[in-house]
């Protein structure tokens, strides 16, 4: 077994994780405690504890897909 490794940050809400195409890496959105705005965050598969957040929604937000090439995401 491998070593886990948190995705997150403690107490936050995450949803509708979406991985590339291509596997490399995942996109999902995260809300914080008491916020009303959803971000979407992005992770190497290889490196999930170097997340960055991509987006800075206003309200709910959520991924659907990710495009074949990995430059956009729905």
């Amino acid at each position: 077994g491998g070593a886990e490794v948190a995705i997150s940050e403690a107490k936050t809400r995450n949803e509708t994780p979406v991985f590339s195409p291509d596997g490399k890496f995942v996109l999902w959105s995260q809300v914080r405690p008491g916020e009303p705005d959803y971000d979407i965050v992005a992770a190497n598969v290889d490196d999930l504890a170097n997340r960055r957040v991509v987006f800075e929604g206003t309200g709910a937000f959520g991924v659907l897909d990710i495009s074949t090439d990995g430059s956009k995401a729905l």
